[in-house]
Parts: C-alpha cells; structure tokens; sequence
C-alpha cells in the first residue's frame, strides 16, 4: 500500500471513521422501527449541518421534523463523503477509493429491501469492512517495538509498561505524537493545539508561557521512559519535538 502520511496517522485516521461509523451503526440499530417514517425534531442547524441546505420549511422556534429514515440517510451520506475525503488524504493510489466508493451500491440494496431500514444498515456495513480491511492491512507496516494506547495511557516496550495519568497533558501529548512515526517533526504550536484544543491565544504569544506546558510534558515523558525503559522517549530539535527511538534498541 502507498501512503500520503506515516503508518501511525493512517491507522489512526481510519480507525477514527471506524468508530463514526459503528456509532452510526449502534444508533440504527437501537431504532424502533415499527415506523420508519415517523418524525425526528431537529433544529434548523442540524438540518442544515446534516443536509448541506436549509430545510424547505421552519417554524418560529427554529426547529424542524424530519422522517426516520431521510435522517438516518442523510447521515450516512455525510459519513460516506467524510471518509472518501479522508482516504484520498491517505492513500496514493486511487483504487482503494473505487473499492470504498462500490461496496454495495445503494441502489441495488434499495431494490431488494424495498428502500426500509435494513438498506441503510447493510450499505453501512459493507463499508466498515472495506475500513476494516484498510486497518489490518496497513497495521502490519508498523516496525517500532514500543506503542502507545491513548485509552488507557499506557506506553508499551516489548514487556514493559509505563502508565501515564489519562488526564494529564503527557497523555495528550503522547496521542499527539504517537500519530506519526519515529523522528517525524510536530512543532510546539501543532503540539499545543492538540494537548489544548485550541490555538495559541495572543496573550500565551505574548508572555511565552504556552511553551512550558510542551516542555513540561516532554521533560515528564522523558523522565518516566528513561527510568523504565532505558531512553528518553521524546527529543527536541529547534521549536519541534518527536519520537526518539535510538538504533541500540533495534534488534
């Protein structure tokens, strides 16, 4: 497989639709549907977000109904449109889109189940199994022997473990980095929107201070892995950090 990005960021990206599209999934599957057609309430920003347009009417209270199955549609729509824009980020090659994009035409599923419930449900499964696939294809890519498990915080080398606090900004910032490979460069300001969700203000510009909650990190990261471990986990190059894996390590 060729890829536009690192191994890490391209599990990471797919199995980030994964979970969009289970979600979706669980939801469909919680329906009653007695009554597929019966009405949803959704505001008129909803509507719009989910549909690309405003609704064709709308009442003083800015909400507006939509059946059942136009809104479980519609969703499906988006996410199908999200992740062919995510996997042309991805990959190189253009067939691995043409094989997302023809699992299980639409209209064919339609035809057979008489356009009810069951249709969405078995497009949207045969386009988690063309995820799926992507995943364990490109999983076995990854060479690095130590990994990092955003859920529970956990860094592994080989038998060992180090656990960081699920709160802290050394667990963000280790999710932040572990998307990408060894030595690949994430600047502080990248670093810092993702540990914060959000930018840099003017004032943290201003006084610098944003600069220690990155070092901060690093230094705490560091400190942990080189007593388990043996290494400094992270390294610094200019106002860039990334994952330092040195070659003694390598078997």
């Amino acid at each position: 497989m060729h890829l536009k990005m690192s191994v890490r960021e391209a599990l990471f990206k797919i199995n980030s639709l994964l979970k969009e599209g289970v979600e979706i999934m669980d939801w469909i599957r919680g329906e009653d549907w007695d009554d597929f057609r019966a009405p949803i309430i959704l505001s008129v920003e909803d509507y719009q977000e989910l549909n690309g347009e405003k609704p064709p009417t709308q009442s003083v209270h800015e909400v507006c109904t939509i059946e059942n199955m136009e809104f479980f549609e519609a969703k499906l729509r988006a996410w199908i449109k999200k992740c062919v824009k995510v996997l042309r980020a991805v990959f190189i090659d253009e067939v691995h889109i043409y094989r997302f994009r023809s699992a299980l035409k639409k209209e064919d599923i339609d035809r057979e189940y008489n356009k009810n419930y069951l249709s969405i449900e078995l497009l949207l499964e045969s386009k988690l199994d063309v995820l799926s696939d992507y995943y364990f294809d490109i999983y076995p890519l990854i060479k690095a022997v130590i990994s990092y498990d955003p859920e529970s915080a956990k860094l592994h080398y080989y038998d060992f473990v180090q656990e960081l606090d699920s709160t802290s900004n050394e667990a963000d910032l280790c999710s932040c980095l572990f998307r990408k490979g060894i030595g690949e460069r994430i600047n502080y300001a990248d670093a810092y929107a993702y540990i914060k969700g959000a930018s840099i203000s003017e004032q943290d510009r201003w006084d610098k201070g944003w600069k220690k909650v990155i070092k901060n990190a690093y230094d705490g990261i560091n400190k942990k892995t080189n007593k388990r471990f043996g290494f400094n986990l992270i390294s610094k190059e200019d106002s860039a950090i990334c994952l330092n894996f040195p070659s003694r390590f390598f078997k």
